[in-house]
């Protein structure tokens, strides 16, 4: 699995987010402040790089970032509109989501203060991983999702010591799978296996357990990376250093978690999971073979998600499991994933394995719960960085609502980023009204050292419930004017 720019970008802007503790208690900059509302540079270089911009300011111009900027206004202006709204803050939806990503972000600080000791990397451990870094290796492999299914294939491959007529057994006489393997940019734990010593090329390695299931595989060949010049030797060990403490930190929080949960009785009501099997197998799990996907019936299927539905929703109040003699029903277990959404540790999971995988699912859940739990003891939800999160969010989904219901009103019932120009257009007259009732600053100074790049890329936190980095950069406005709220302010009052 190689690791993409955008991950690697992700390990840097991750640790800004969840950096030491003594950068809150410095003075916050600001670069725009719009009611009681605060736009910091960090918000405008987050908001403008780490999410899709529309059409009309993807570029690095100056425009572009009078757009941004005014949009970042915008969305604060209809932000304070919105909370006047008690169907918006109201709203189970938003709150449920506000309230996710917040405690999503308590986890992680919770953890990043408490393995900040565990990050160290020593000129040693640096050193030898220098070494191994330097080394390329090409496998082919057998993968499976079934722990019994590789067992008996390296118990095969004992008996013959062929692993070549295993893999055309296996794969019914197709090529074989072959990869690439660069140190750090793949599943920690096979990697970890390929690069131990004594392994050379001719070796087979595994079976293997990683994240996504077992690996089988054979070293094809091995070969040295050259490193020219201090240049290339300092990228690679500052390289070699991120991966080193992102290893780190998993070994650490794996530990941490077992250590939070290995006293916790957990028991699962079978008739409840049984329900709840039925209701998320239908739209998760894949057919063992192509021939039974391609039998599939759609019309059955979808009347057999309809029933799963019915049946959920008629048992709300059977129990589903019980966690040190608390018991959850259906419905408080539902109404849990609506802040905390069910994630699955694999994307394509076949039929029969898909109730072990809907227990790890259920498992990870309440893994973060206790989490949570324990950040809500320490007093993480008034962390700056979760306050931080909670408002973005917060103002950013208000702010789409009271856009929305204005459009609404004024008729539109078009698709919003196909028709992002006549939306800007609509809602201009009303930005105009909106900005004569609050007061708005920017400092001009710190608006002109901010720096664009022309990248489109969207941001995200892999294997994460709440997966957006940041709230994307809504259709709002298109007007680049640097003094259009002073433009805005004076055609209110003109009105």
């Amino acid at each position: 699995m190689k690791r993409t720019a955008i991950q690697y970008l992700l390990i840097v802007m991750l640790g800004a987010i969840l950096s030491c503790e003594k950068q809150d208690s410095q003075p916050v900059e600001w670069l725009a402040k719009v009611g009681n509302r605060t736009i910091t540079p960090q918000d405008f270089r987050e908001r403008s790089e780490f999410t899709v911009r529309p059409d009309y300011c993807k570029g690095k111009t100056s425009n572009d970032k009078g757009i941004i900027l005014n949009t970042l206004i915008g969305e604060k202006l209809l932000a304070l509109e919105g909370e006047k709204d008690t169907l918006l803050t109201n709203s189970k939806y938003i709150r449920n989501y506000v309230q996710g990503v917040k405690e999503q972000t308590m986890r992680a600080v919770l953890l990043d203060t408490e393995l900040e000791d565990a990050l160290n990397v020593t000129a040693a451990e640096k050193t030898e991983a220098f070494k191994q870094a330097t080394k390329k290796l090409h496998i082919s492999y057998l993968f499976s999702r079934s722990q019994t299914e590789i067992d008996a294939w390296k118990n095969e491959f004992d008996r013959t010591g062929d692993f070549e007529s295993l893999e055309k057994k296996i794969n019914d006489g197709k090529s074989p799978h072959l990869k690439e393997v660069v140190w750090g940019e793949n599943l920690p734990s096979l990697e970890a296996a390929l690069y131990t010593e004594g392994v050379t090329v001719g070796s087979v390695v595994g079976p293997v357990e990683t994240k996504v299931g077992y690996y089988l595989a054979k070293v094809n060949d091995m070969r040295h990376e050259v490193i020219l010049g201090q240049g290339s030797t300092d990228t690679k060990l500052r390289k070699v250093e991120t991966v080193l403490k992102e290893r780190k930190w998993h070994r650490a929080s794996a530990g941490y978690v077992y250590n939070l949960m290995k006293n916790k009785d957990i028991q699962l009501d079978q008739k409840g999971f049984d329900l709840l099997l039925a209701y998320y197998k239908p739209a998760r799990a894949v057919p063992d073979t192509r021939e039974e996907y391609l039998k599939i019936d759609q019309e059955e299927l979808a009347k057999a998600r309809r029933k799963a539905q019915h049946d959920l929703r008629n048992n709300l109040d059977q129990p589903l499991l019980t966690v040190d003699n608390t018991p959850w029903s259906i419905g408080e277990f539902i109404d849990y994933t609506q802040r905390r959404p069910l994630m699955f540790r694999a994307k394509k999971i076949r039929e029969q394995e898909f109730p072990h995988y809907l227990k790890l699912a259920i498992k990870d859940l309440i893994r973060d719960k206790y989490l949570t739990e324990k950040a809500y003891k320490k007093n993480l939800d008034q962390h700056p960085k979760v306050v931080l999160e909670e408002h973005r969010w917060k103002d950013h989904m208000l702010a789409i609502g009271a856009r929305n219901y204005l459009l609404k009103q004024l008729g539109f019932t078009g698709k919003i980023k196909e028709n992002s120009f006549d939306v800007v257009n609509m809602l201009r007259p009303q930005l105009n009204l909106i900005a004569g009732k609050h007061s708005i600053e920017i400092n001009p100074e710190l608006f002109k050292a901010v720096q664009l790049t022309g990248i489109p890329w969207m941001a995200l936190r892999q294997g994460m419930p709440f997966q957006q980095v940041v709230p994307p950069l809504p259709v709002i406005t298109n007007d680049e004017r640097p003094d259009y709220l002073t433009y805005f302010s004076e055609l209110a009052a003109k009105q």
